[in-house]
C-alpha cells in the first residue's frame, strides 16, 4: 500500500509537470477530421484554467486557417472563463453550444506546430517563484485583469487583439508552471494596459464633447 501510494503520487506529479506545448500538441494527436473545444478542454488536464486561456488566446497572436471568426468567439469564451477564474470556482464551466464547436483537426496541428516553438522558449524561462503570487486568491485577482482583456479581444478591433492576448499567455504561462514572476508581469502590464486605453479613451472624449460643450 504504501509503495502504491508514492507511485500514485509520481504519476501525478509528472502529469503536473508536463509542459504546456506538450500538452497542446497531444490534444489531437490521435483524431481525425474535426476536433470540439469540449474535446480539447476534457484533454487539457487538471490545470484547466491556464491551459483554456491560452488555448483560446493564442489563435489571435497566430491565425488559424479553417477557423472564422475567431477572434470574437474565443474572445466572448475568455471572458466566461475568466469572470468563473475571477470567481474562484475550481472548474470552469463552458456552454453545451461552446463545447459542440468544431474545426479541422489538421488546422490545430497547424496552429499547434507554428506556436509550439516560441512556447518552448519562453518555457525555459518559466520555473516554479514567488509562490504568494500564485495563490489562489492572487490567481482570482489574476481573472479580475482577464476579464477586463478578455472584453478587448471580444471587441471587434482590428489588429489590437494581439495585445490583450499576449498578457493574457504570460499570466496563464505563470499560473500553470507556478511562476510568481511571470503572473506578475501579466497583471502589471494588464494594469497598465487599462489605465492607458483609459486615459486615452476619456481624452477622446473631452476632445469630441468641449466644442459642444466648453469647460468653464
Amino acid at each position: 500500500m504504501h509503495f502504491s501510494g508514492v507511485n500514485a503520487q509520481r504519476m501525478a506529479t509528472s502529469r503536473s509537470m508536463i509542459r504546456t506545448s506538450v500538452a497542446l500538441s497531444s490534444a489531437a494527436t490521435d483524431m481525425e477530421g474535426r476536433i470540439s473545444i469540449g474535446e480539447i478542454v476534457n484533454r487539457l488536464g487538471d490545470r484547466v484554467y491556464g491551459m483554456l486561456m491560452i488555448f483560446l488566446a493564442l489563435p489571435n497572436l497566430i491565425p488559424v486557417p479553417g477557423i472564422p471568426g475567431v477572434s470574437t468567439v474565443f474572445g466572448i469564451l475568455m471572458l466566461l472563463v475568466s469572470v468563473q477564474m475571477a470567481a474562484g470556482l475550481s472548474h470552469p464551466w463552458i456552454p453545451e453550444q461552446a463545447r459542440r464547436l468544431t474545426f479541422p483537426c489538421e488546422s490545430y496541428r497547424h496552429f499547434v506546430n507554428r506556436i509550439g516553438p516560441y512556447l518552448q522558449r519562453v518555457e525555459r524561462l518559466l520555473k516554479p517563484r514567488w509562490p504568494l503570487l500564485v495563490s489562489p486568491l492572487a490567481e482570482r485577482g489574476l481573472g479580475l485583469i482577464f476579464v477586463v482583456l478578455s472584453l478587448a479581444v471580444a471587441l471587434p478591433i482590428p489588429f489590437v487583439n494581439w495585445v490583450p492576448c499576449a498578457i493574457i499567455t504570460l499570466g496563464s504561462l505563470g499560473l500553470i508552471e507556478r511562476d510568481g514572476v511571470f503572473v506578475s508581469l501579466s497583471a502589471g502590464t494588464g494594469l497598465f494596459l487599462l489605465v492607458f486605453v483609459t486615459d486615452l479613451v476619456m481624452t477622446a472624449l473631452e476632445t469630441i464633447l468641449e466644442p459642444a460643450w466648453p469647460l468653464p
